[in-house]
């Protein structure tokens, strides 16, 4: 839209800031469709196999000491009985949609910035590396659940939605769950400030065209009004 100059139409007849909201909120729908479309199939298979593979599980015929069964039966427990399905779905659904904003306000703010296709695809680089991040520090805190990084993790905005989903699935010890709802608030207050910012790189930067990113331009409209 920028680069044929169709956003000065846009921008003619609605504000830039409910532009840039209506396009995060609009993909992020169709994220939610995927996601609910995804737990459809899910609930079925783990209900079908229940039904038709897992009968078994609790047959004392078939616990026996080796450890294939030992691993079989666990595997089925956790699947079935010690996951809280509807607790992570919540979760899930409330820290997608919180760190989905915190990002896609992020990657609209590139958008808005830049001046060609060729800068934001530069700088789009270090955007993808902080996702990749915060996949990485999922497995990291699967392997380290108690280390200070993994406690770090969990509280810095960029990794908290994957950091906190990891950690509740493995549990919270009793007594530290506060550090859920602690996370949740930090998360929230960044995306309410990276959104503000947004709102004005949006505002300030999207008629802006044929110029290079630099750092004191940005800042120059974060500033204004």
């Amino acid at each position: 839209e920028k680069s044929n100059r169709i956003v000065e139409i846009l921008v003619a007849t609605v504000k830039p800031q409910s532009l840039m909201l209506g396009k995060i909120i609009g993909i992020g729908l169709s994220a939610f469709l995927q996601f609910l479309l995804w737990l459809f199939i899910v609930s079925i298979g783990l209900y079908f196999m229940r039904e038709t593979v897992f009968v078994d599980i609790y047959d004392a015929a078939n616990v026996a000491d080796s450890a294939n069964s030992h691993a079989y039966n666990q595997f089925v427990e956790l699947v079935f009985e010690r996951i809280q399905f509807s607790s992570m779905i919540s979760y899930f659904l409330l820290f997608f949609a919180v760190g989905y904003l915190f990002y896609g306000a992020l990657f609209a703010a590139l958008g808005a910035v830049t001046g060609s296709e060729s800068d934001g695809q530069q700088f789009l680089l270090p955007l993808i590396a902080l996702l990749l991040f915060a996949l990485y520090s999922g497995y990291y805190v699967l392997n380290n659940p108690e280390s200070p990084m993994a406690q770090f993790y969990q509280y810095l905005p960029f990794t908290a939605p994957v950091v906190v989903m990891v950690k509740l699935a493995m549990g919270y010890p009793e007594g530290q769950e506060y550090q859920l709802f602690v996370s949740l608030l930090i998360l929230i207050s960044s995306t309410i400030i990276v959104l503000l910012m947004a709102g004005r790189l949006y505002k300030n930067g999207l008629l802006q065209f044929g110029h290079s990113v630099k750092l004191r331009q940005i800042l120059q409209w974060i500033k204004m009004k």
